[in-house]
């Protein structure tokens, strides 16, 4: 059963999409935000994403670098996305989703996700270690709204004040938010 993570605000919007996924046979998570919805990708592996474009604590394109599964976002009609946004080749879905009229194109995403080969010890541990790094970074943009830029420069002092790697602060800072 393919696994999706729904992240979206509203409550009602939450019960009916969910339902409509789990009708067309999906295994769906829900969380309300993007914070939660990063520390949902630091235990789980999802098929997709679907979140909305703006959440209390982000904005869905702030997040959306720091997790490996495929996404798609929901958005108003009002909302025309930028050149930047464009080329980050996201699946855009209108809001209110429809679930049925968008079914093929769930299924499309979910299924030409490449599959990942079987990776040397030493090739997932350097792919772990930056996976740690960009949700770490994602963290700090979502909790202290930083850009991307800043929290990565943040990183990179703590981790020279403290003469230590910078993934080892990406650790210690994934490790304070599963705490939280």
């Amino acid at each position: 059963m393919k696994k999706i993570l729904l992240i979206e605000p509203n409550m009602a919007s939450q019960q009916v999409i969910k339902q409509k996924l789990e009708q067309a046979k999906f295994l769906v998570h829900v969380e309300n935000n993007a914070r939660n919805g990063i520390r949902a990708t630091l235990n789980n592996q999802y098929d997709l994403i679907i979140m909305d474009f703006e959440t209390p604590d982000s904005y869905g394109m702030d997040i959306s670098e720091h997790i490996n599964s495929p996404i798609m976002i929901m958005k108003d009609e009002k909302h025309t996305p930028s050149r930047a946004e464009e080329n980050k080749n996201f699946v855009y879905l209108s809001k209110p989703l429809n679930v049925l009229d968008n079914l093929p194109l769930i299924l499309k995403t979910i299924g030409t996700e490449k599959k990942a080969r079987p990776k040397s010890g030493k090739t997932k541990r350097k792919n772990h270690k930056k996976e740690s790094l960009q949700i770490a970074i994602g963290c700090l943009i979502s909790d202290l709204g930083l850009s991307q830029q800043e929290s990565y420069e943040h990183i990179i002092k703590i981790a020279s004040d403290k003469k230590v790697c910078k993934y080892l602060i990406a650790e210690n800072i994934l490790k304070k938010y599963e705490k939280k």
